[in-house]
């Protein structure tokens, strides 16, 4: 293959990788009515809400199904989670007086635990709108990174819009310019009228005039000086910080814990999890994690050493919950 036909190869596959990914992203339509949402691209997960026949949604991605099974869906889509569909998040976790998310990241969840799938992640400083506290689980509106699945078959894509006919762009504008509207026939008789008038055809001679300009009457530098105030500079100060724009976010507190894992004694605790110590077998800290990758259920009843964001609720003041970060086992 010559020179030119490996470049002509290589616009061609740039080409179509640009046109694949701009299109990962398209708007469809429902076509069934009470569509399940789920947690995950699974028929065995968690419904989180359901979708109406000919409602709008924003698909992102595509995923086929390879091995279907009976009743699995061809493929399904990952949408973005409607407005108006409630998620959950960790309570401690959220500033109670700001709303802000005090910690690295937090997950949103499907539900009011653990075990629910997770639909997408805030970070810290992030502020979240609470609708109701459940135990230690916080309900908010779904913010707009949110997602769950669909099955493929019940959406339609929505086809792009042509664009307007009686729209045109210049070359090098930024926004479309209206094209010039057709006259009225208001325009066209004043125009018209205008045209068939008589004109005044003869020609108008000017004469420059010469002004002279008024005696200025002298003035005293010393008067003027004395006459003239001087302006007085404004004193630059600082506008007061705005309290509702400013939000109280502790600093980041990483901690190493060495104790026992056990699940929590009393039904108030904010966690399932907690490290005792290994000497007096007093609770000392509260656990949690919102890494995927560190299952506490795996640790109960073991000799560990762990790592962690340490953070203090205000609903527990006594025992701060540790954020679980690292976990290793104690010979």
């Amino acid at each position: 293959m010559n020179t030119h036909g490996r470049w002509s190869l290589a616009v061609l596959l740039v080409t179509a990788t640009l046109g694949a990914a701009g299109a990962t992203e398209r708007k469809a339509i429902v076509t069934a009515d009470r569509v399940n949402v789920r947690g995950q691209a699974t028929l065995n997960s968690e419904i989180v809400t359901q979708l109406r026949e000919g409602e709008e949604v924003l698909v992102i991605e595509e995923i086929p199904v390879k091995n279907r099974q009976g009743g699995e869906p061809s493929a399904w889509v990952r949408i973005q989670l409607p407005a108006n569909t409630p998620v959950w998040v960790f309570a401690p976790y959220v500033e109670p007086n700001t709303g802000a998310v005090n910690v690295s990241r937090l997950n949103l969840r499907a539900g009011p635990g653990e075990n629910y799938s997770v639909l997408g992640r805030v970070e810290r400083g992030t502020a979240v709108k609470s609708i109701r506290v459940e135990k230690n689980w916080m309900e908010i509106e779904a913010p707009s990174g949110a997602h769950a699945f669909v099955a493929a078959d019940f959406l339609k894509t929505v086809p792009q819009t042509a664009a307007a006919a009686d729209v045109t762009t210049a070359p090098g504008a930024e926004s479309p310019i209206p094209a010039t509207p057709p006259a009225t026939p208001a325009d066209t008789a004043a125009t018209d009228t205008a045209s068939t008038a008589p004109t005044d055809t003869t020609p108008v001679t000017s004469q420059p005039v010469e002004i002279e300009p008024a005696p200025v009457a002298p003035v005293d530098q010393a008067d003027t000086t004395a006459a003239t105030p001087t302006a007085a500079t404004p004193p630059t100060t600082t506008p007061p910080a705005d309290p509702d724009i400013a939000t109280d976010v502790p600093p980041r507190r990483v901690v190493s814990r060495e104790g026992r894992v056990i699940i929590s004694r009393s039904i108030q605790a904010p966690t399932d999890y907690a490290l005792e110590s290994l000497d007096t077998r007093r609770t000392i800290n509260y656990l949690h994690s919102e890494d995927l990758g560190v299952n506490l259920k795996v640790y109960a009843g073991r000799k560990v050493i762990v790592e962690g964001e340490e953070l203090m609720d205000k609903r527990w003041t006594r025992t701060p919950i540790i954020e679980v970060e690292r976990i290793r086992l104690v010979p």
